[in-house]
């Protein structure tokens, strides 16, 4: 799943935006960028996104994530139910959060100013809400994320697959009351959910079937894709247009391709992209995550969607390439520490640097067996090559 961005006094001025076509932050002319899609991982969540003025984020930037059991294993934190359904609970466990990340770094101050926390509704499900709506089960685990079980969709229940009635279900009514509750304690509903995407999804309820569908029965992939596409949208400009009239504006989507790389760029042409086409048009300000995976198979397919104004992948891609096909996108190289020895991080931010290609990294996966100092070494390595403090290259944590 990210780390933050420009401060948080800036945030209601980051969120302003014009309804104006010529206006937008690149419209069907390729306008200057304006704005910029940037990462956003509220102390330990999975991937998410915010938009600030391209001029309030100067310079590359490192985004950095944790994931549960780093806190965890330092505390008597829990992520089990009760993190995911009660606001208040959650915003203590991310003052807790903030505390342990502090002590941890104290020189970075990972965990940002804990009195500008505030509850929110990042994290609440992680990827399991979309699933959950179409009959999957949530089941919570109090040192990681929430996952889906449940029997996987037969051909004929794909085949008569409808848009699931998801106001009616008892985890986005819980939502809805967690979000008139952030409203009353904090004023304004901030915060992102993971929306997952269409064929993250789709992965979820069909599983490695969907994949001979591809090929067996592409018409059983397309009823598929449209039925979570339409569910998705409607869910997304449900959540986001309660949050607008709480004052959070949210003309933003990055869709999570993280299971993209299973498929061909032909396959991608034929059953995904149409969809991350439609998403473009339909969120103002659009992106594309893709994980740690190499992005360089869809390059070109996704260049053809037009206006992307986010894009993550890994290390392992041309990241002189992207910069040539996407000079206005925000790049931003997935890295993760698991497995590296200090020699490998030091060659790897090498290489990141030399091609002076992507414009922020984000650090992935800090888990309880990460060790502190391959941490403390890979930041101060990047101060070296960027040739900045420390401090100037951390993204701003989000405080909520």
């Amino acid at each position: 799943m990210r780390s933050n961005r420009g401060k948080q006094e800036n945030l209601k001025v980051c969120f302003k935006f014009s309804t104006d076509p010529d206006n937008l932050f690149m419209s069907r002319r390729a306008r200057p960028m304006e704005r910029t899609i940037i990462p956003y991982i509220p102390f330990s969540c999975a991937l998410q996104q915010k938009i600030v003025p391209a001029d309030g984020d100067s310079g590359f930037k490192i985004d950095y994530q944790f994931i549960p059991n780093w806190f965890t294993d330092r505390s008597e934190l829990r992520f089990d139910e009760p993190w995911h359904t009660d606001p208040v609970y959650r915003y203590r466990s991310f003052v807790e959060m903030a505390k342990l990340a502090n002590d941890a770094f104290p020189d970075l101050r990972l965990g940002g100013e804990i009195s500008e926390i505030k509850g929110s509704i990042s994290g609440v499900q992680s990827c399991a809400l979309p699933a959950a709506f179409f009959g999957q089960k949530i089941v919570y685990d109090p040192g990681g994320w929430p996952v889906n079980t449940g029997a996987l969709l037969t051909d004929r229940e794909t085949e008569e697959l409808e848009v699931p009635q998801f106001r009616s279900h008892p985890a986005f009514e819980n939502l809805m009351l967690q979000m008139d509750r952030i409203e009353r304690e904090w004023g304004v509903i901030e915060g992102e959910l993971n929306f997952q995407s269409v064929m993250n999804t789709a992965f979820r309820l069909r599983g490695t079937h969907l994949y001979l569908d591809m090929y067996d029965n592409p018409r059983r992939v397309h009823h598929l894709f449209e039925v979570i596409y339409s569910m998705l949208v409607e869910l997304i400009d449900e959540v986001h247009g309660r949050q607008s009239r709480s004052g959070a504006e949210r003309p933003f989507f990055i869709t999570a391709n993280c299971v993209v790389n299973m498929i061909s760029r032909q396959h991608y042409e034929q059953f995904l992209m149409p969809f991350d086409k439609r998403l473009c048009e339909h969120f103002p300000h659009f992106g594309i995550h893709n994980c740690n995976w190499s992005v360089d198979e869809y390059v070109d397919s996704y260049a053809e969607i037009g206006r992307i104004l986010y894009l993550d992948f890994g290390m392992d891609s041309d990241l002189e390439r992207l910069k040539r096909i996407f000079p206005h996108t925000t790049l931003t190289v997935f890295y993760r520490l698991t497995g590296k020895e200090p020699r490998d991080v030091v060659e790897d931010l090498q290489t990141i640097r030399n091609s002076d290609s992507c414009s922020r990294i984000y650090l992935s996966a800090i888990g309880a067996d990460t060790p502190t100092s391959l941490v403390e070494l890979f930041f101060n390595t990047a101060s070296r090559l960027w040739n900045k403090p420390v401090r100037e290259l951390l993204a701003e944590p989000p405080n909520f």
